[in-house]
């Protein structure tokens, strides 16, 4: 039994973690996904952006993963037609799963939606480096937007590692995951920034940290 509102807050988050088992499904089914893309599309790379499982903020029975497809060729003019491609190769692959065009993804609905996956065409553009390269990817209302996947993770993976925040980070964001999945509100992963860019949720919930951290 908790004796604080500090360790109600420690046990809570320990039941939210999601048990290996969850895990492992999740890992067969990226094999599959990856399989059913390789075979309809000319793929570059696949990429776990802003997942669930690949930044430690999983919420028990409500796992995310997030899969940037790295598409090869020319990008098409209009942002529907990669959203298309994608869920044509998807829907052919699992005819009896829940498969979605939700932008600015294409979101496939394993075991009744205990498992979510959510797969974002991107087009590898010039604007970035080898390092930390930039993606086009469908914007939320339309169009197209930037991401910088390994920029974004490398700064939440920076922060959560700061003195005084130390794992607290995702931690925050778990908590805020477990919120959104409890009360069904419908907030995507991404977030339409200025100028075509985009705006991680877990970014937000940084930096909130952030700014809790220099309160105190």
């Amino acid at each position: 039994m908790p004796r604080s509102v500090s360790e109600g807050f420690d046990v809570f988050l320990s039941r939210l973690v999601p048990p290996p088992s969850q895990r492992e499904a999740a890992a067969k089914h990226r094999s599959r996904v990856e399989s059913s893309l390789s075979n309809a599309l000319d793929i570059h790379l696949f990429r776990e952006i802003g997942s669930s499982f690949s930044h430690g903020t999983g919420v028990r029975d409500h796992c995310d993963v997030d899969l940037l497809v790295s598409i090869k060729g020319e990008r098409p003019n209009s942002s529907d037609t990669a959203l298309g491609w994608v869920k044509s190769a998807l829907q052919a692959s699992f005819l009896y799963t829940e498969v979605v065009i939700r932008r600015p993804t294409v979101v496939v609905k394993f075991a009744q939606g205990m498992e979510t996956w959510e797969i974002l065409p991107g087009f590898i553009t010039s604007r970035g480096s080898q390092n930390l390269p930039v993606y086009d990817i469908p914007g939320a209302a339309g169009g197209w937007m930037d991401t910088a996947p390994t920029a974004h993770s490398a700064y939440v993976n920076e922060v959560n590692n700061l003195p005084g925040i130390t794992g607290g980070a995702k931690r925050l964001a778990r908590l805020a995951k477990a919120w959104k999945c409890y009360n069904k509100v419908p907030v995507s992963f991404v977030l339409s920034g200025d100028e075509g860019s985009t705006i991680h949720v877990d970014t937000i919930i940084i930096h909130t940290c952030l700014g809790c951290m220099r309160l105190f």
